[in-house]
């Protein structure tokens, strides 16, 4: 089965990497200047739990990251969905945002393959901004509806940061959908989560049992109330 999810993921990721959707206001888009979209990394791993996790959009590339993808734009003319995964497993595994959701995820015991993506793929002009409605229905529709297409009832949807937690409660009303916060940048909040992973554990597991589909973003209150 992983095989197949595999390509699957692989064939919207090269899909991904040649959107130019020219009415997108206030992004980004521009793989010749290192800045391509981008954003989808299948972590393959060995558990039974299997999540994906949904941020906003990505970030500004850090200077080498751009200038990788401004070398790749140079020697071939685009920028290819495997340029992006080369540069995800050699660079950006270890950084912080990823790291950090992934201690998490694995002191609650969710161990399993992990489908790294966002609502919208393309960082935005200025950094302290969301992308604006339009652009975020935009590309829901044409890649992570598709992504979260590929994948069974099993697999958990966590979402980072209360904005990506709201747009996925609000379309996929029959999954059960987990809301955390943003680790990185503003995260001090993501720092309630440390020594209390066996409240966060009982959380899941209660979300699993339960026959309803449930949106529960774990906050402060929640936990103390456990």
């Amino acid at each position: 089965m992983i095989e197949t999810l595999k390509n699957k993921i692989a064939n919207i990721g090269k899909r991904l990497v040649r959107c130019h959707a020219t009415f997108c206001q206030e992004i980004e888009n521009n793989p010749k200047k290192g800045m391509p979209p981008r954003t989808l990394y299948l972590e393959e791993r060995k558990g039974a739990k299997k999540a994906i996790i949904i941020g906003i959009n990505p970030g500004k590339p850090k200077k080498g990251e751009k200038e990788e993808y401004i070398k790749k734009f140079n020697n071939k003319g685009k920028i290819e969905y495997n340029d992006l995964i080369d540069y995800w497993e050699k660079h950006l595994k270890k950084e912080k945002y990823f790291e950090k959701i992934r201690n998490l995820l694995n002191n609650i015991d969710i161990r399993g393959t992990l489908l790294w993506s966002n609502l919208c793929k393309c960082q935005t002009k200025s950094s302290d901004k969301i992308p604006s409605i339009q652009n975020l229905r935009y590309c829901i529709n044409k890649f992570l509806k598709k992504e979260i297409d590929c994948l069974d009832n099993k697999w958990f949807l966590i979402c980072v940061g209360y904005e990506s937690f709201k747009a996925i409660s609000y379309i996929y009303y029959n999954k059960k959908v987990l809301g955390i916060y943003h680790p990185t940048g503003g995260g001090r909040h993501f720092m309630v989560y440390s020594g209390k992973e066996r409240k966060i554990k009982k959380i899941v597991n209660t979300l699993i049992k339960e026959k309803k589909n449930q949106a529960i973003f774990i906050n402060e209150k929640i936990l103390n109330n456990i």
